[in-house]
């Protein structure tokens, strides 16, 4: 498997998206870069954490409405 290097990153980013891009479309063992891999990692914890709870919090309110 290829590793990828910050440039083919940036291309990458810009053209999924980085939500997409960090969560989905690149795995982190990929990445060249021990930073950036590194900062990859904790991006990808952040944005489930995000995304749990908005989700749980939406979830709250379609039950408080019924």
């Amino acid at each position: 498997m290829k590793s990828l290097n910050n440039a083919e990153l940036a291309d990458i980013i810009e053209d999924e998206g980085i939500g997409y891009a960090v969560e989905e479309y690149v795995d982190i063992e990929r990445i060249a870069d021990p930073r950036t891999r590194e900062l990859w990692t904790q991006a990808r914890w952040l944005l489930g954490e995000i995304s749990q709870r908005c989700f749980r919090a939406r979830a709250a309110l379609e039950d408080s409405q019924t």
